[in-house]
């Protein structure tokens, strides 16, 4: 692909140059994301019936994005694909290229909804020919009868996203060659978190709510927009990138290396600075139709079934920065230029008006201090000021 190529010399070309031109760098960056940007349009555009195709793909698995495939299902995956996009077009050409469709193929979700299709069509039978396209939209059609035109936009739009994942990959591969002290370093990060956004925003406004929120590409493009802010220091980005996985275990981590990583790089300046609020929401776990309708806000839980993922950031910030603070509080670190974790609590509740906490934060600096280190009191004060 030759815009592809031109885009990847664009980027090497900007790292280059971005230790002397920063300005020509930024530019160079600018049109090769442009550049590998997906412009493809679909001339009808008939996404009502997603839903349908969704649910039929899924056939009532409940954790459908698991599925375990075989090496040789890739081989039928292909040519489900190819019968579909070549079915939707009355000269029966496929028009993608063998690179977009090896994109598309390789995208867990295609796999964990078309493969195990395949295999029940085979189960059944059904000859992988325009036979096979006419059983899948049989198969789909819970509600109402879906067209070949939706099946197709439905690939389209999958292989739209699948082209803007290959996007960003290029582009954060690209980040290797360009290096921190680089004046184009913030801007590459910027166009690379971009990029990430751009996935995220076609997943979320493309496809039906239940799929997006499964989808098993989202946490990790929520992870690699989170990395991207924090290596370009684009702290309120990589907040937002952080709460806004949906994996619980994953955010929480991530928090963790939030709070640190802005600690180590001396912006505890900013992380005051912060909303450090309760995010999150209380769900309801439930995803069982018969108890709770997408359609209608009529369920009404009790409290068995209420579940919480209400995150407190400050109280998480705070846990965290204490934590670090015992783990370093030895001997043989006090010498080295280790963060001052007890002064960033101190600071931290000092912020906020909580001078108790911020009391306890210094006692507690002192009492570990003097429990470590013999030293008469009168020479604590300088010690604790490193």
């Amino acid at each position: 692909n030759t815009k592809e190529i031109t885009a990847e010399c664009l980027l090497a070309e900007g790292a280059a140059i971005g230790k002397y031109d920063s300005s020509g760098a930024e530019k160079t960056w600018n049109v090769a994301s442009e550049l590998l940007m997906d412009t493809s349009t679909l001339d009808f555009m008939d996404s009502g019936h997603f839903r349908d195709i969704f649910h039929g793909l899924k056939d009532e698995r409940e954790q459908w994005w698991t599925f375990q495939y075989e090496p040789h299902h890739e081989d039928i995956l292909m040519r489900v694909v190819c019968l579909i996009l070549s079915s939707a077009r009355s000269d029966g050409q496929i028009i993608e290229t063998r690179d977009e469709i090896c994109r598309l193929c390789a995208m867990q979700t295609i796999k964990a909804l078309f493969i195990p299709t395949a295999m029940v069509a085979s189960d059944y039978g059904v000859p992988m020919d325009g036979t096979f396209v006419d059983w899948l939209l049989n198969n789909v059609s819970i509600h109402d009868q879906v067209s070949l035109q939706s099946l197709y936009t439905f690939v389209k739009t999958m292989m739209r996203i699948s082209n803007l994942i290959h996007r960003l990959t290029t582009l954060e591969s690209s980040l290797n060659l360009v290096t921190k002290e680089s004046a184009v370093w913030t801007h590459s990060c910027s166009v690379t978190l971009n990029a990430s956004l751009d996935v995220i925003a076609n997943i979320s406004s493309c496809l039906p709510p239940e799929m997006s929120r499964e989808m098993p590409e989202l946490p990790t493009l929520w992870s690699m927009a989170f990395q991207t802010s924090m290596k370009g220091y684009l702290w309120d980005d990589a907040l937002q990138a952080c709460i806004s996985n949906p994996l619980e275990e994953r955010k929480k981590e991530n928090l963790k290396r939030f709070i640190l990583g802005m600690i180590d790089a001396e912006a505890m300046g900013k992380l005051i600075a912060m909303s450090l609020t309760v995010v999150g929401e209380e769900i309801f776990p439930s995803t069982d139709p018969d108890v709770m309708d997408d359609d209608t806000d009529s369920f009404e839980p009790n409290n068995n079934t209420r579940e919480s993922r209400c995150i407190d950031l400050f109280e998480m910030a705070s846990n965290i920065i204490q934590e670090a603070a015992f783990e370093n509080s030895t001997l043989d670190r006090f010498g080295d230029n280790r963060p001052n974790y007890w002064g960033c609590l101190y600071a931290l509740y000092a912020s906020r008006g909580n001078w108790k906490e911020a009391a306890r934060a210094m006692h507690m600096c002192a009492t570990v201090t003097s429990s470590i280190v013999k030293i008469p009191s009168s020479d604590l004060p300088e010690l604790l000021s490193k």
